[in-house]
């Protein structure tokens, strides 16, 4: 585990217009291990949109939610999946990057 990640949680609020705004706000910095999976590249209203697979593993932390979102050398990645490794010794985290 050489790679610092961090792990951001979402708020939700209401401006003054009565719109719900989205703010991540970090929950933890960890050190972690990255493994890159696949990448794919796709064309979407004449765009070329591309996303990466890319598997993060973490020591156990409590707490740790599917909704929260990883932030990696300036990515953000969406969490798909989250799988614990033994008996709280850690965490396999799947998640997707799209840019485009």
């Amino acid at each position: 585990m050489d790679r610092r990640i961090t792990i951001q949680s979402v708020t939700r609020t209401q401006n003054s217009f009565g719109e719900m705004i989205e703010t991540w706000a970090t929950w933890a910095t960890v050190w972690a291990q990255v493994n890159h999976k696949a990448g794919r590249e796709k064309t979407e209203a004449d765009a070329v949109r591309a996303d990466a697979d890319v598997e993060f593993l973490i020591r156990y932390r409590s707490g740790l939610l599917p909704t929260m979102r990883i932030v990696y050398e300036s990515n953000n990645y969406d969490i798909s999946s989250i799988a614990e490794i033994g008996r709280r010794d850690g965490y396999r985290i799947l998640a997707n990057a799209f840019t485009g």
